[in-house]
């Protein structure tokens, strides 16, 4: 699957195809990435996000991609997504959904030694929004064979 982009635009969030981060470079121990389709609803939740990176100061790179026939579609191109942004980037990666929100920096992440790290909801129930991945052969295919 190939993803749609488009020439990033970064002065205008209404033509917004890719987003990418104006802090420095690679100083971050993890690139967060994400994409959105081009809903309305989405565009609002990347733009909240984009404002919490940019708050907080998190290294990121953000999508538009078409829509691939539906939301359940479109999460499953999520992990095919963080594979070829970790292929890319050759560093770790921090997948946040489009509608997450930062309501401070994340301190807890830049701690993370795993190869890969998702939280729980109720103790038992991965939460999918938030997923971490290193840079390690392990955790790529472990993505990989989630993809």
């Amino acid at each position: 699957m190939v993803l749609n982009l488009k020439t990033a635009k970064t002065d205008d969030a209404a033509d917004l195809s890719v987003w990418k981060s104006t802090k420095g470079l690679r100083s971050d121990p993890f690139l967060v990435v994400s994409f959105f389709t081009n809903d309305p609803i989405y565009r609002r939740h990347i733009e909240r996000l984009h404002n919490g990176l940019e708050e907080f100061g998190l290294e990121y790179e953000l999508f538009m991609i078409d829509s691939l026939g539906g939301w359940e579609l479109n999460c499953a191109f999520k992990s095919a997504f963080v594979v070829e942004q970790m292929m890319k980037s050759g560093r770790p990666v921090l997948w946040l959904d489009a509608d997450s929100t930062l309501e401070k920096r994340p301190t807890l992440l830049f701690e993370i030694k795993e190869d890969f790290a998702v939280s729980r909801v109720n103790g038992s129930v991965f939460n999918s929004a938030v997923v971490y991945f290193s840079n390690s052969s392990a955790s790529l295919d472990l993505a990989v064979r989630s993809a």
